[in-house]
């Protein structure tokens, strides 16, 4: 009866052990942008009209970002009515209804474990929409070449880029 008990509790151990190295080594050698990219906006065609429209917006205010200085656009939402505030004139500049409406629905696609998205960065060649914990972002590049950094051009954070359309791309950030 005891070398039963003992026979069980080794095969427990063992069971145990295998699992835990089977992990270990999965995560071990899995290549790096299979293990982190946990979140993407799924079916970008279903928000690019919305994403279309925040962008037109943008360029209404910063129509030449080739020569622009990173800039920052803070978002905010109400139920009824949404807002931008321009860092670099403190701006804050009301949302049309259907401006409104695509910021919203933009928003809530970011809506997840990464956080919403609360700014919309504007470098020179390309404009950001960044989620809150800085982990993922879409972005938007005029001469369509892959982003080479995920908020702030100069930042260490190691990234994972995919492109997903002409001049649209998913930034996962891999640090």
């Amino acid at each position: 009866m005891l070398k039963k008990k003992y026979a069980l509790l080794l095969s427990v151990l063992v069971l145990i052990a295998a699992i835990i190295t089977a992990w270990f080594l999965m995560f071990r050698f899995l290549p790096e942008s299979h293990q982190k990219q946990a979140y993407r906006i799924e079916n970008f065609e279903k928000y690019s009209e919305d994403f279309s429209a925040i962008l037109a917006l943008v360029q209404t205010f910063y129509p030449n970002n080739g020569n622009l200085a990173h800039t920052r656009i803070l978002l905010g939402y109400e139920k009824d009515y949404s807002y931008i505030g321009l860092s670099d004139d403190y701006r804050i500049v009301e949302l049309t209804p259907k401006e409104h409406q695509s910021l919203k629905t933009i928003a809530n696609a970011f809506r997840n474990q990464t956080g919403s998205m609360t700014v919309i960065d504007v470098d020179p060649g390309r404009v950001t929409f960044l989620s809150e914990w800085r982990t993922y972002s879409i972005v938007y590049t005029y001469d369509d070449k892959a982003p080479a950094f995920l908020c702030q051009d100069g930042e260490a954070a190691k990234i994972s880029v995919e492109k997903i359309k002409p001049h649209w791309y998913h930034v996962f950030d891999m640090s």
